[in-house]
Parts: C-alpha cells; structure tokens; sequence
C-alpha cells in the first residue's frame, strides 16, 4: 500500500513539474526579464505576452481543449487574425475579428489535397507531415526576396509546440514566396 501511495505522490509531483504551452511561451518570449529595460517597457513586453498565451488559450478553449494539457500541436496564424490548429489527428480553423475568435472551416477549401499556388495550402501539408526542419529551410530561403527588395504582402507565423522534443516551443515566420521556392 505504502509504495502505491509513494508512486501516486511521485507522479503528482513530476506532473506539477512538468513543463505546459504557457510556461514554455512565457519563459521563451516574455523579454519583459531583460534587466537592462526600463520598467514601462518591460511591463508592456510582459502584457504583450500574457495577450499572445490568452489567445492561443481561447482558440482551444473555443474546441473545448485545454492548451496546457496538450502535448503537441501545430498553428498556422496568418497575418494575425485568422489561422488553422493541427491537433491530435484533427485541424480546425479560427478567425479574430476585433476582440472574438469564432472556429470556422474556410481556410482551406480542401485540406487532403496539397495545391503548390496556395501557401496556406504548402505550409499546412507541411506541418501535417511534421516536415518542421523543411520549414525552416524555407523560412531561411526567403531573404534573397527582401534583398532584392520584394514586399510581402501576407506573413504566416507558424507555432510548433512538442512537449518531448528538445526544442519544445518554435516559432517560424514565412510569407507566401513559399509558393516560388517549394519543389526547386
């Protein structure tokens, strides 16, 4: 009885360590720790923080998930307001309009079909594929277009959190030039 009671404790006390999405999105990006920032500068970091973790909490809010007890997913988010989730088998888009996030299924018209002129379409294919390094090539690949002085005109964040990987939390930029490098 007592080593059930000892084992049951141990689990408990390992789970309380156990890393979360909003404890790994605050230590990777609240800046707001930087001692050589002033303090009103470091409040705003902080809250800017603490507004990019509340969204992504409501998103999964919105399909009854809790992000913090999640162990991977995948979010496209483009141009800030509207997105898709890969989570446990399943996708499902969002859109923020103002201050409410509503679910929908418009961002992509088919999602089993990978269209190359679509850079939703490339990315999402990308990341249902788990294909994360392919990604940061093609982030990598982009800067001779801003160079050459080309002007994106939509960003796509890409957020990959893996509780068991190495790097738990990544945070990709890419822009729809994706569509001219992708098979060369």
């Amino acid at each position: 009885m007592k080593n059930i009671l000892t084992i049951l404790i141990l689990l408990y006390t390992f789970n309380g360590f156990s890393q979360n999405f909003t404890m790994e999105y605050m230590k990777k990006f609240d800046k707001s720790q930087q001692s050589d920032l002033p303090d009103i500068v470091k409040e705003s970091l902080k809250n800017e923080t603490l507004q990019n973790v509340e969204k992504y909490k409501t998103i999964f809010k919105k399909k009854g998930v809790n992000i913090d007890r999640t162990s991977n997913f995948s979010m496209i988010t483009e141009n800030s307001n509207k997105g898709i989730v890969i989570y446990d088998n399943q996708y499902f888009s969002f859109e923020k309009k103002e201050n409410t996030i509503k679910l929908n299924t418009t961002y992509l018209k088919n999602y089993n079909d990978l269209n190359k002129d679509n850079p939703r379409s490339i990315i999402f294919n990308l990341l249902k594929n788990k294909k994360h390094k392919e990604l940061i090539e093609f982030a990598k690949s982009e800067l001779p277009f801003f160079e050459n002085g080309r002007v994106s005109k939509t960003e796509f964040e890409i957020l990959i959190y893996d509780k068991k990987s190495s790097k738990k939390l990544e945070l990709i930029y890419i822009h729809e030039f994706i569509t001219e490098l992708y098979d060369k």
